[in-house]
């Protein structure tokens, strides 16, 4: 039998991975031929790890209490470097400091 904290951890790590492994399509109204808007934007704060969010020790944190709410996430930027692009954005924590 799983214990509160598993199967809270569980819930958490099935919905992360639903959403950073959700499809974006591409929305129908037209553009300015340049650019293409999506339906979901590509980070927000709940794509923030949850190992920056959580204490994952059961023994520190048995209730999974979040540690490090994210506010936000703004500011962003791409680059492509060793052939894969990497995004850089600015976070904002609860706190409204920025990392």
């Amino acid at each position: 039998m799983k214990s509160l904290f598993e199967e809270r951890l569980a819930a958490l790590e099935s919905g992360y991975e639903t959403l950073v492994r959700m499809p974006n399509q591409v929305v129908a109204a037209p553009g300015n031929g340049i650019y293409e808007r999506y339906v979901n934007p590509v980070l927000t704060a709940a794509h923030a790890p949850i190992f920056w969010r959580f204490d994952l020790d059961p023994s520190t944190n048995p209730f999974l209490m979040e540690r490090f709410g994210i506010n936000a996430v703004m500011n962003a930027g791409a680059i492509k470097w060793n052939g894969k692009y990497m995004v850089m954005a600015r976070v904002e924590a609860a706190s409204r400091k920025s990392f």
